[in-house]
């Protein structure tokens, strides 16, 4: 059932094997994930949240948190550095350091095998707006403007199209329709899908909440 779900929500190309390391993955991985984006109602709105809840429902009867157990001294000091953290670029470049250094050795042959590398913010930042100044100077127009798409087609954990959301380059009156129809992103890692779609839509909610229009929690339909 949990892989039938997923391969409705995600690609019917998903294996049994893809299956059952996107779980372990992210039974690893849960306790970064719940302290990263506490106070968001992700879980009943996203339908691969859904699916992955039911899941960890089941393996959670049968104690899996102990196999763990070892790395709770990890978890602490994650949750300490997200104590300091006030700012949205803090929070990116916290999820980006771990998924260099510690997705790299938790998972390393997966990593081997994708050549994960994660860029780091700032040179995130710096392509963001440079790409904005080269549309504006040979074409007219910005990364706002109508019928201008934007694809991240190795989106990873989402910091691009997070930090293009930050960084004030979509006007805020071209917000919600730039993320319901003109930003686009892909992904084959299972985990690294689930963070990014987590990390764009919470950083979504949280703009519209600054504009003073916080909603309903609305998934990104531009994430496949």
């Amino acid at each position: 059932a949990f892989l039938t779900g997923l391969r409705g929500n995600l690609n019917d190309g998903i294996s049994a094997a893809d299956a059952v390391e996107m779980l372990a993955q992210h039974l690893i991985t849960r306790p970064i994930f719940e302290a990263l984006f506490a106070g968001y109602d992700f879980i009943t709105h996203n339908p691969v949240a859904q699916t992955m809840e039911r899941m960890l429902a089941v393996l959670d009867e049968h104690s899996l948190d102990t196999e763990a157990r070892d790395l709770e001294k990890f978890y602490d000091s994650v949750r300490l550095r997200l104590t300091d953290i006030d700012n949205a670029e803090g929070r990116q470049s916290i999820l980006v350091g771990l998924y260099n250094d510690f997705f790299a050795k938790a998972f390393k042959r997966r990593v081997d095998k994708l050549g994960i590398v994660y860029t780091p913010v700032e040179i995130v930042d710096f392509i963001l707006r440079s790409a904005d100044e080269v549309l504006r100077a040979h074409f007219g127009q910005g990364l706002t403007d109508e019928g201008v798409h934007i694809l991240d087609g190795f989106t990873g954990t989402g910091t691009f199209l997070v930090r293009l959301l930050q960084l004030g380059l979509i006007a805020p009156h071209d917000l919600a329709r730039k993320y319901a129809h003109e930003l686009h992103a892909n992904e084959i890692l299972l985990l690294a899908y689930y963070i990014a779609a987590v990390n764009i839509e919470t950083t979504y909610q949280d703009l519209r909440g600054e504009l003073g229009d916080p909603g309903d929690y609305e998934p990104f339909p531009g994430l496949i």
